[in-house]
């Protein structure tokens, strides 16, 4: 997820926790250079990412450029899989005319996926290495109706997987998902697919594959967040009894980690209330565990409430 699941966040998850077999990276802006800022190449390279499986995932609404970005992820770090954003449904996305927003004209979708997968044939070194193109979509910008047409666009090209989202862009993360629509488009769609929505313990993960035989995996992103043994659970692999002590050692752990790297309180303040929000689920009174974490002005005020924190549960 946005601004959360970067390498030190993963790594530091890698070291607590288990059960994930591939992470997906937080959006990479294309860019007319085809340059990747350092913030970006930190993110993505391979020595930050040992042991753990990455697929980039591109932010753009600009084919050629996500072709030279894509294909240069392949060839210069070796991402086999470049997975493209057609779901997010954040204002400051979408007011881009990206994420989510590509779903608005079905025209213009087609129009960009044509002009990607040229691009890619002869983006790359002659004889040499293209990526694999993901996508992960919601069903929509406000109706459910519109599902029909923007899958016709995916089924058009050699997409390597199709993650869907089941709901629209205006209803951002409210509400329920509509299964009757994913049911469809899974039904329909010529790709694997993989479920992303409301995955929130063994047995919606459960449900989700006794519904779907077929389906290749689903795709879990608040859920674990707020449990960050969900996919230990799922997996049934999960050590009976360890869960609060690891939790508090991978909280402990991260803030550290954050520090080194940013040598700088206030984002590593920002970072650890901005996970808290999701967390806090984990405490037996998560609305005051809220209001006492963000009342935290320093990171010695923000250390000494989560111990207290630690210490009622």
């Amino acid at each position: 997820m946005e601004g959360i699941t970067g390498y030190i966040f993963r790594n530091v998850y890698n070291r607590f926790f288990g059960g994930i077999d591939r992470f997906y990276s937080p959006f990479i802006p294309t860019s007319q250079k085809d340059k990747l800022p350092p913030k970006y190449r930190r993110d993505i390279d391979p020595e930050n990412n040992r042991g753990i499986t990455l697929i980039p995932q591109l932010l753009s609404k600009d084919p050629i450029r996500t072709a030279h970005t894509a294909v240069k992820l392949c060839t210069e770090y070796g991402y086999g899989e470049i997975n493209i954003n057609c779901g997010c449904p954040s204002g400051t996305v979408t007011a881009g005319g990206r994420g989510a927003a590509m779903l608005a004209d079905t025209g213009a979708l087609d129009a960009f996926f044509e002009s990607l997968f040229k691009e890619l044939e002869t983006a790359g070194p002659e004889g040499g290495r293209v990526p694999e193109i993901s996508v992960k979509t919601r069903i929509g910008m406000s109706f459910v109706s519109e599902a029909e047409d923007i899958l016709k666009v995916y089924n058009r090209y050699p997409i390597s997987t199709l993650i869907i989202h089941p709901r629209l862009k205006d209803e951002y993360y409210g509400g329920s998902v509509h299964m009757d629509v994913f049911d469809h488009m899974y039904e329909e769609s010529t790709h694997p697919v993989i479920y992303n929505g409301d995955i929130k313990s063994p047995q919606d993960y459960e449900k989700i594959f006794k519904d779907h035989p077929g389906i290749q995996a689903v795709m879990i992103g608040r859920g674990l967040l707020a449990d960050p043994a969900l996919a230990e659970r799922i997996k049934g692999t999960e050590a009976d009894g360890t869960y609060i002590s690891r939790l508090k050692e991978y909280v402990r752990a991260l803030c550290d980690a954050y520090f080194s790297v940013y040598k700088d309180e206030r984002n590593t303040l920002f970072k650890m209330k901005e996970l808290w929000n999701f967390l806090a689920s984990n405490t037996k009174d998560s609305e005051k565990t809220l209001r006492l974490i963000r009342r935290a002005h320093d990171l010695a005020e923000y250390k000494a409430t989560v111990n207290r924190v630690f210490d009622t549960e």
